[in-house]
């Protein structure tokens, strides 16, 4: 209790984020009577606030307080609804206006433009929010580049739009559907670059969006006159500007293996880096306690949080960074843990999908993390000796930060970094020399000598962090894969840490009893997780609309088969499933030539049979076996009578990949009616998935606390090639 009164706006943020989630349930909500609600119960929190000040009834203040946080939940709750995007998984043919939020070209050749719908001119009658924003991606090709689209700017567009709201069509899948609409997306399509046409461009001077997005690219025309391409242009726009989408995949992958991935999000790392070196000029120029001086600072902070695109985590920095400063010029303490509550109920005010938004959380639990072990790490080694302390002191805040985000990282990503130690040694002091590199690099951009000197010092520096991250990602174990922790570990792991933080500082009896009950509970949900495993079999034909992804799980071993000819970012779709279902997966590919293939998917309870370049004429099955085979997997091409075929195996179950073309599947439902048989198309209908329970018998000789920490949360990738 003592904990919450020291930190007030933790319980703000709390309802109000509370409020907020209640508010994205779906449902239908007057707005007007939530607005009239909401005003009765503040005027209802003024009176009750002023007659207890004037009799004086101190002991009610409860009253006051429970009344506040009501009304905070209540605020979160509208302003969670208001911001709710159009719910949806309907398909509509539109041509309409729309108002330019954000626009860019990604690798894979692709405008993303971010749309404000404003007017349909004639289409299908689509479902508009004043809070929608459309997603359109648009081929960039040679002459598509003149479209130069920029926030503000008024465009016409014809296209075939989807509510992203679909079904989630892969079991343990990234729902990438839904992620869009917790950024306020309701609705995504492919528009050809000659069905978009730009109508109005808004000059930038009246749009602070436009403002920041021209001067992005005037800063990266920069860099390149200077010298700088390739990736090193794509790792100092990432590092300085945000620009994470300009990165090459393979570079993108090094820095997450290696540990280092948020350098390349702009977060409090950056922003601190860059209020340093506004700090250090202002001392220059402007006395200390100087009003001047102070909101020049605090300007210079805010400017470059919206010119990297005001990230959750920028937007904490800086309005923490923003307090400290306010608190300093007034003479006031703070506290760190208040401060990082106010940050959060700020953000969630302006915001309210911030709450659905990873970096939000993983950039307040880090610093959380610092400002709670980096204290109890520093008294391990000595502050004084200069040799040790930038080291130790680098190596401390990089634990304390992994410890406040460990939970979360494991239950959204399901993999560690094994050497983020190393690498946050390695590349993070790099850091601060690339940013006030650059930033004088743009400050001498009019004289070519001082630009060809200071570039060629930051192109250096970005060639060691792309090898060295290169390195740390070829180091044994380097990244450990296939780690399922659930919400509900991920939760105790977090009462654990806060209970044993609290014991070390407070020395309370019942915060050691309660950590270690914790603990305890954690131990046996990875005994009942491992359990689980070895006792769950799977088969499963995934979704893809081009290959085919076959999955079998029988005592914990998975395998996963596949036919496709690249296998990049290809984990979304089965990594999620063999994480959860699987302790070890090897992977095996099928039929990339054109001979012919019959495999079989043993299960507990019968053999589904694979086929693909096939004559089904040529095929005999033995008849002790028929009774055995439940269905019958089409991934490729076929030649035969097929309804000759599923009338010899007495098997009218099929299911069929995205490779078959649709004409063909059409063809063979109308013979399968004839017989009462099902067939699953996998790009209509999703996944096909059937689970088996094994006996719990089978997995004791192999069931001892060593197979639980080095078979299920070993240092071991999830595919093996």
């Amino acid at each position: 209790m003592d904990y919450f009164k020291r930190v007030p706006f933790l319980r703000f943020v709390l309802a109000l984020a509370l409020g907020i989630y209640g508010g994205n349930i779906k449902g239908s909500y007057g707005v007007t009577s939530h607005f009239l609600l909401l005003a009765i119960l503040f005027i209802v929190l003024l009176v009750f606030h002023f007659s207890f000040r004037l009799s004086q009834k101190y002991s009610l203040r409860w009253v006051i307080g429970a009344l506040f946080l009501l009304f905070l939940f209540y605020l979160g709750f509208v302003s969670g609804h208001l911001s709710r995007a159009t719910e949806t998984d309907k398909t509509y043919r539109v041509k309409a206006l729309g108002r330019v939020q954000d626009a860019f070209v990604t690798q894979s050749g692709y405008w993303r433009v971010f749309v404000r719908p404003m007017e349909i001119e004639y289409g299908d009658s689509i479902p508009i929010s004043h809070t929608d924003s459309w997603l359109l991606f648009v081929k960039s090709t040679e002459d598509s580049l003149a479209l130069s689209l920029s926030p503000g700017d008024v465009i016409l567009f014809d296209a075939g739009l989807k509510g992203t709201m679909q079904s989630k069509v892969n079991p343990e899948a990234f729902d990438y559907g839904k992620y869009l609409f917790r950024q306020g997306i309701s609705f995504s399509g492919f528009v050809d670059k000659n069905n978009l046409k730009v109508l109005e461009r808004k000059p930038s001077l009246y749009n602070i969006r436009s403002l920041t997005y021209r001067i992005r690219n005037r800063i990266i025309e920069i860099y390149k006159a200077a010298g700088i391409q390739g990736r090193q242009l794509q790792l100092l726009s990432a590092l300085t500007l945000g620009m994470r989408y300009l990165l090459d995949d393979e570079v993108k992958e090094w820095f997450i293996r290696a540990g280092v991935i948020h350098v390349l999000a702009v977060s409090g790392l950056h922003v601190g880096i860059v209020f340093l070196m506004f700090k250090f000029i202002a001392d220059w120029f402007l006395p200390k306690n100087n009003w001047a001086r102070l909101i020049l600072v605090i300007a210079g902070l805010w400017f470059y949080a919206f010119l990297t695109g005001g990230a959750p985590s920028v937007f904490r920095a800086v309005i923490m960074l923003s307090l400290v400063q306010v608190g300093n010029f007034l003479g006031r303490r703070t506290n760190i843990y208040n401060l990082l509550s106010l940050s959060a109920f700020i953000i969630l005010i302006i915001q309210p999908n911030s709450i659905f938004h990873v970096g939000f959380w993983l950039s307040h639990l880090a610093v959380a993390g610092i400002a709670t072990f980096y204290p109890l790490f520093r008294k391990l080694y000595s502050p004084y000796n200069i040799l040790i302390r930038p080291v130790c002191d680098l190596m401390s805040v990089s634990l304390s930060a992994q410890l406040g985000t460990l939970a979360l990282s494991l239950h959204i990503f399901k993999a560690f970094p094994c050497w983020f130690l190393l690498s946050g040694f390695l590349i993070l002091p790099v850091v601060g020399p690339v940013l006030f590199l650059s930033m004088v690099l743009v400050l001498v951009s009019k004289s070519s000598f001082l630009s060809k000197v200071f570039s060629g010092a930051l192109n250096d520096l970005l060639t060691y962090m792309i090898e060295m991250t290169q390195w740390l990602d070829r180091l044994p174990y380097a990244y450990v894969s296939g780690i399922h922790v659930s919400f509900s570990m991920m939760v105790l792991i977090y009462l654990f840490i806060a209970n044993w933080a609290g014991w070390i500082y407070l020395k309370k009896r019942i915060l050691f009893l309660l950590s270690l009950l914790f603990l305890v509970i954690i131990v046996g949900m990875l005994n009942a997780t491992y359990i689980r495993k070895r006792t769950t079999g799977a088969f499963v034909v995934f979704y893809s609309m081009k290959d085919a992804y076959i999955g079998l799980i029988n005592n914990g071993a998975g395998e996963l088969y596949h036919n496709a000819s690249t296998y990049d970012n290809a984990d979304f779709i089965y990594g999620g499933f063999f994480t959860k279902y699987a302790i070890e997966m090897e992977e095996k590919t099928v039929n990339q030539t054109e001979d012919a293939e019959i495999l079989m998917f043993p299960t507990p309870e019968g053999v589904f049979l694979g086929l693909s370049n096939v004559n089904l004429s040529e095929i005999k099955v033995v008849r002790e076996q028929q009774d055995e085979i439940k269905g019958v997997v089409i991934y490729g091409k076929i030649r035969g009578n097929l309804l000759n075929f599923l009338k010899q195996i007495g098997c009218f179950n099929l299911i069929v990949t995205g490779n078959v073309p649709r004409w063909q599947v059409e063809k063979w439902e109308k013979l399968l009616d004839t017989l009462d048989g099902t067939i699953h198309y996998v790009p209509d209908k999703g996944a096909y998935v059937e689970f088996f329970k094994h006996s719990i018998l089978d997995i004791l000789p192999k069931f001892n606390f060593y197979n639980l920490i080095c078979r299920d949360f070993s240092s071991r990738n999830m595919i093996s090639r």
